[in-house]
């Protein structure tokens, strides 16, 4: 009887493992075509503006890619986005290398982060914009099906709170890739921003 218990909760916890793989390996996923989209969008203010005298820009996406709400703190929110993009990546790459619980309860929070920035821009291109940017709306897209699995990934596991897990298990040395990861994407910020290889235009220029 013992032993049928036992392969009973053996199953179970397999079956949840490999749910939670799932969910990760689709947030992942989600991330990296999140990180693609924000980077073309990059690649939009940095190559083709500002726009030829005359261009039709009202009511077209060119509208809100133009816009003063397009730019946070002078960068290009997609530059902010992709950043985002990679620390999602990077946690997500960090759990499947290393199994983290703190990650599994983390994940939701940082994805929260990402679906109210993209609900308050989303509702500036409708409301205030009166324009919609296609690559804008796939970039919503994709940090609503992050925070949606995220939320998931947060009520598979049954990891305890933060405050309970603290720093248990991390071992900083192996926190090394996933930090340059980041750090690479915020430095290519930083170039592009302050260094001025590549001039960002004026917002509504």
């Amino acid at each position: 009887m013992s032993h049928a218990t036992s392969t009973s909760q053996e199953h179970v916890e397999s079956t949840e493992t490999a749910w939670m793989q799932r969910l990760f390996g689709f947030a992942g996923l989600v991330a990296f075509l999140g990180w693609l989209d924000t980077n073309f969008l990059v690649g939009v203010h940095l190559e083709i503006l500002p726009l030829p005298a005359g261009a039709a820009i009202e009511g077209t996406q060119w509208a809100v890619i133009t816009s003063e709400w397009s730019y946070l703190f002078g960068v290009p929110s997609a530059m902010w986005g992709a950043v985002y993009y990679l620390f999602v990546l990077a946690l997500v790459l960090t759990w499947f290398t290393y199994r983290l619980p703190q990650i599994e309860r983390l994940l939701l929070a940082v994805t929260s982060i990402g679906l109210l920035m993209s609900v308050g821009f989303v509702a500036l291109m409708l409301f205030v914009i009166e324009a919609i940017c296609p690559l804008c709306i796939v970039s919503a897209t994709s940090s609503t099906l992050l925070f949606l699995t995220a939320a998931g990934i947060y009520w598979q596991s049954d990891a305890p709170s933060l405050s309970e897990l603290g720093t248990d298990g991390i071992d900083v040395t192996r926190l090394v890739w996933p930090v340059m990861l980041v750090a690479t994407g915020v430095a290519a910020l930083a170039m592009y921003h302050l260094v001025g290889v590549l001039p960002l235009p004026v917002p509504g220029a």
